[in-house]
Order: structure tokens, then sequence, then C-alpha cells
């Protein structure tokens, strides 16, 4: 049998800690990947199935449990060993078009580049 918890506030156990379920609900991450650039294996996620080398610099992840419209927020970020701070950039592009996420790695130059590590999130509301 399937139970239900309805609250409003969760608190700390010392009770003075506390943040609203809207919070909890709408500001969490509802997905996450951090993956080998080099072959876009992921090492770990969360509501990712699976993620797709796209093309050298390109990783596509690809949800467990997809969003309920085109309109959530992504981000991404890496580390490219050998490079000084400063020489790299990681970005998210979204296609309005497929509902589908693109994490790009490139040198400042524009280069496309396969970083070490790279990870990116996406916060919105789920199916």
């Amino acid at each position: 049998m399937a139970s239900e918890l309805r609250v409003d506030t969760l608190k700390d156990s010392s009770g003075n800690n506390s943040v609203g379920m809207a919070y909890v609900a709408e500001g969490s991450a509802k997905a996450w990947v951090n993956y080998v650039g080099s072959s876009g294996s992921s090492n770990q996620s969360f509501n990712i199935a699976s993620t797709t080398d796209v093309a050298t610099g390109k990783t596509q992840p690809n949800y467990t449990n997809n969003f309920n419209a085109d309109n959530y927020t992504v981000t991404c970020g890496g580390n490219r060993n050998g490079t000084t701070a400063g020489d790299s950039q990681a970005m998210a592009y979204f296609n309005a078009l497929t509902g589908s996420v693109t994490f790009t790695t490139t040198t400042l130059g524009g280069t496309f580049s396969d970083f070490s590590s790279a990870s990116g999130s996406a916060i919105g509301d789920l199916a």
C-alpha cells in the first residue's frame, strides 16, 4: 500500500532550521550528471538514463524522466586538465524544437574540446 506525507515545511532535528516545500520541489535539481568528456560516459548521475557523445566537446544527456515543458533551466561546467584557469568554457545549449540539451566544452578561442570531466544539471518541473 502506498502512503503519502503532506507537509508545508521541513525542519531539522533541533527545530531551528526550516525550508518550505515549494523550495524543495521547485528549486532542486531534477537531473544532474558528471561525465568524462572524451567518451561522454557518466561517472555519476541522477535522472539521467544515458549520455551520448555527439562529437568532440559535445555531450547530450538523455533523461530518465522528461520535463513537462521545454522551458527548464540547464547549466554546466567542467575541468580541462593541463590548462590554466580561464582557458576554457562550458555551456549548455537547449534546443526548443527538439527539447534536447547539449553540453558543450570549448577553449576560449571557441575550439570544441573534450574536458577530462564535466557536469551539468537541470532545474524545472518534471512531467
